[in-house]
């Protein structure tokens, strides 16, 4: 038997160019503030660590749910949407949290409830795939 992941393919590719982005942010900061590590103690290089760094700590659980969902044989529709809506999540709490510098945002608040939300309709699909 075959196993194709070519969904979580898909949005984890464009999930890690988007993380390289973000991490090309951090390095911009820390060269023009000369820090090696840490933000320097500015505000916007520590913005946007937070903004790299909420990235990575929400991706991977989100992934592996993505990829057992799309092993368990879960509609391509649904795994292409939370993918989709996914990425369109960390976009906007990226952008949202570096604008308001960390502060409140509706971007970000979008962000991250539609990222929690995703998460939760993958667990939910793959709860019922095992009834």
């Amino acid at each position: 038997m075959e196993i194709s992941l070519n969904v979580t393919a898909l949005y984890l590719a464009l999930t890690i160019f988007f993380t390289i982005f973000l991490a090309f942010r951090v390095v911009k900061y820390r060269r023009r503030l000369k820090v090696g590590r840490g933000d320097g103690g500015n505000a916007e290089c520590e913005t946007a660590i937070r903004a790299h760094a909420n990235l990575i700590e929400n991706a991977p659980l989100f992934f592996l749910l993505l990829a057992v969902n799309e092993i368990q044989g879960t509609p391509a529709w649904l795994l292409h949407l939370t993918g989709l809506l996914f990425l369109v999540a960390r976009l906007a709490h990226a952008h949202g949290f570096t604008h308001s510098c960390g502060g409140y945002s509706k971007l970000r608040v979008f962000g991250t409830a539609t990222t929690w939300l995703m998460m939760k309709l993958l667990a939910l699909a793959l709860l019922f795939s095992l009834i």
